[in-house]
């Protein structure tokens, strides 16, 4: 995980083109990338592929086709060959000794996104939008090919990257994405401690798990062997391949019940509340089919 000033700076390939463009996006930025107030908002990098610095002042970024000017740079320049990624928080942070903030958030399915010049004119988008992408996944252009092999730089080639690089030479593009975990029983209350197993439907792909509520890693804990479940807990689950995009989150709850509600029952319809100690993740728009009984 990267943390720091949003200003990061890092070598690319050479590539014709002269204005600056949008290298990459983050929309859904969980554990990627931290700001100076350890918060993770979602983050846009723009490169410079000239050899000389260039001068981003009156330059905008937007998400509003409608209004090209709805977050404007201050007098900043990027050197020849290097990054920006400014956090795309809704906090609208400008100061030139500090992190910048644009003053919109990035929609986590999809939306317009473009960066212009100072006469309006578009010299970098996303159209009609920024596909969804799922919670630490990157789009953005190819800039390194099989191995160590880097590419032309074409700002026309939008992939899925295979991993996040804020600040750094993007990776190629993922090859496919990881399918779904499978939990081998479904979210609901229990009495009696029990094992869990999860699996996936592909041989090549291994599931990595989280029992905190926070979104499922490549760092999260690998799954080897049931899981002993004994108290209330929201399981969290994602498939992992080698260079392919991370499968989407599959999150079920299990809410243990005191020994003599065993063999309760009623004529009216019965509703058990539990957010697991973390009143986040039932808004979380990332679990699919979290089902809390």
């Amino acid at each position: 995980m990267l943390t720091g000033s949003a200003l990061m700076l890092a070598q690319a390939s050479s590539v014709s083109a002269a204005d600056p463009f949008i290298s990459e996006v983050m929309s859904a930025n969980d554990t990627t990338l931290r700001d100076s107030f350890s918060n993770s908002p979602d983050w846009i990098e723009i490169y410079n592929p000239n050899d000389q610095p260039f001068s981003l002042a009156d330059w905008s970024l937007t998400d509003d086709p409608q209004d090209l000017q709805k977050w404007t740079f201050p007098k900043i320049s990027i050197d020849g060959r290097q990054f920006l990624v400014i956090f795309a928080s809704g906090e609208n942070k400008t100061e030139l000794d500090g992190e910048l903030h644009t003053g919109f958030r990035l929609a986590r399915d999809g939306e317009y996104l473009g960066l212009v010049k100072p006469d309006g004119t578009i010299a970098s988008e996303f159209k009609p939008e920024l596909p969804a992408l799922e919670s630490d996944q990157s789009y953005g252009i190819s800039m390194m090919g099989d191995g160590e092999t880097f590419l032309p730089v074409d700002p026309t080639n939008k992939v899925f990257l295979s991993s996040p690089t804020p600040g750094s030479i993007n990776t190629g593009g993922a090859v496919g994405k990881a399918g779904e975990p499978i939990f081998s029983l479904p979210a609901g209350t229990f009495v009696t401690s029990f094992e869990l197993e999860l699996s996936s439907a592909r041989a090549n792909e291994e599931v990595r798990y989280t029992l905190n509520g926070s979104m499922p890693t490549s760092e999260s804990t690998l799954y080897t062997e049931p899981v002993a479940i004994e108290s209330s807990v929201m399981v969290r689950a994602r498939c992992f391949r080698e260079d392919s995009i991370p499968g989407s989150t599959v999150s079920n709850g299990y809410l243990k019940l005191a020994g003599n509600l065993h063999d309760f029952s009623s004529n009216l319809p019965v509703v058990v509340v539990q957010d697991f100690k973390d009143g986040n993740i039932l808004p979380d728009p990332d679990i699919p089919r979290g089902t809390l009984l």
